[in-house]
């Protein structure tokens, strides 16, 4: 894309911000989608006139990034976040994940934003973002699929829990609720990933009190538990593999434990 073209767009960048900085990501724009990025923005509300630097990378995108883009900012408009998302221009902030992490926060209570109203750092990296939830017990967790009251029996489970564990015992618990916390995550639209793992988060209580995670990697201490007491139907076992994947087979956890 030449510098005329983007110029041609009529965006602007804050005061005290050089565009100069910026010249690679034009030269690399398609100047088409560039124009229909625009006017996919105007279209929903946003101001264009003036953006943060960073977020002339966003006219960089692709035809499948940007065939995504629209989703996005319809879902955002459904959801009532128009406001808070034109308040943080960035390009990241305009993925399906990043939206993905921003509903999960509303629906289990979980803040997002700061006080002037700019998106936590948390929700920047997946990693990051499974630490911050990791700390709420999965049974409790309301996914995408399934958003409605959370039963007060998971409480009471969770209580008994927290009683018969030791302090071994509830760092691998952590452990197995931080992975799956990330896999549901990393897989919203996936109906009966939630199934399972809300099955293997109540079944996997009794081998960790048994300590088998000092013996056996923690892939196969799941794998022995996913579907204990469920009636499996084909479309649950095709989640076997992508539950399994992640509790890769090293014990690097052990070991770090001095358990291996």
């Amino acid at each position: 894309m030449k510098f005329k073209d983007f110029m041609d767009l009529g965006i602007k960048t804050e005061e005290g911000v050089l565009i100069t900085k910026y010249l690679m990501d034009m030269y690399i724009a398609n100047s088409d989608i560039a124009k229909r990025v625009k006017q996919e923005f105007v279209s929903h509300g946003y101001s264009m006139d003036v953006v943060p630097g960073e977020f002339l990378k966003i006219f960089t995108m692709n035809e499948k990034e940007f065939a995504e883009l629209g989703k996005v900012l319809t879902e955002i408009d459904e959801l009532g976040l128009k406001d808070e998302f034109a308040a943080n221009l960035r390009p990241a902030s305009f993925k399906r994940a990043f939206l993905e992490r921003v509903k999960f926060c509303r629906n289990n209570d979980f803040p997002y934003l700061y006080e002037d109203h700019t998106f936590i750092k948390e929700l920047e990296r997946p990693e990051a973002f499974a630490e911050y939830t990791a700390h709420k017990p999965m049974n409790m967790i309301k996914t995408a699929q399934e958003v409605g009251p959370i039963e007060e029996k998971n409480h009471s489970i969770n209580e008994d829990v927290a009683n018969k564990m030791d302090a071994e015992d509830q760092q691998v618990y952590n452990q197995i609720i931080k992975n799956l916390n990330y896999l549901i995550l990393q897989n919203p639209t996936n109906e009966y990933l939630p199934i399972v793992v809300n099955n293997i988060t109540k079944k996997v209580v009794d081998a960790i009190l048994r300590k088998e995670y000092r013996f056996l990697p923690l892939s196969d201490v799941i794998s022995g538990v996913m579907f204990d007491g469920m009636d499996v139907t084909p479309e649950m076992e095709s989640v076997k593999d992508l539950v399994l994947s992640a509790f890769p087979e090293e014990r690097s956890m052990n070991e770090g434990r001095g358990l291996a």
